[in-house]
């Protein structure tokens, strides 16, 4: 079954399905309203799909003129080199990686009228996050292995996650992967 029918499913069971809908994520019938939306945000969807362009098309007729995108999400580096460290990160999504340049997502944009506002690299913000999240957790576990709160089934998932943040942390700090930040606006006309 779905995340999102799971989600459904237990909203209604708490009484809360007029207040709130979930759905599954599929770019070309999204059923964004035209003109309707002062801001739309986006946070690393954009890797995961072959033709950016639909997203980037539907966000533009859906913000009202003067609109604001927020985008962040995983870049090639400038060369748009595809390394092996990056094709084994990439193994670790659960779904596959279309990844393009910065360069690429600012065509990709002003085509589409929209004016970047900013672009920025943030890349060791966000591996710091990963680090100092994951010390985080770590003394979360701590805790819970002296009160005695841990159960096997829990252990593999977090070495799974624990495995998959790390390939990602590693490309990372490697620079065969970045982490972009795009504040962009729809043109007002």
């Amino acid at each position: 079954m779905e995340v999102a029918q799971i989600a459904m499913d237990q909203t209604t069971e708490a009484g809360l399905d007029k207040k709130v809908r979930f759905a599954p994520f599929v770019p070309e019938h999204m059923g964004l309203k035209a003109g309707k939306y002062n801001c739309i945000y986006s946070r690393e969807a954009m890797c995961h799909l072959e033709d950016k362009e639909v997203l980037i098309d539907q966000a533009e007729r859906a913000l009202i003129p003067g609109g604001h995108l927020l985008l962040f999400d995983y870049i090639l580096p400038d060369t748009g080199e595809q390394s092996p460290e990056l094709e084994t990160w990439a193994e670790t999504e659960d779904t596959p990686t279309h990844l393009i340049t910065s360069k690429e997502f600012t065509t990709m944009l002003q085509d589409r009228h929209f004016a970047i506002l900013t672009q920025e690299d943030v890349t060791g913000d966000y591996y710091r996050l990963i680090l100092d999240g994951w010390t985080e957790c770590v003394r979360t576990v701590k805790k819970m292995k002296i009160l005695g709160e841990l159960n096997d089934r829990f252990i593999l998932n977090f070495l799974d996650e624990a495995e998959r943040w790390g390939h990602l942390a590693s490309v990372l700090k490697s620079g065969h992967l970045r982490y972009l930040r795009v504040h962009a606006m729809k043109s007002l006309s």
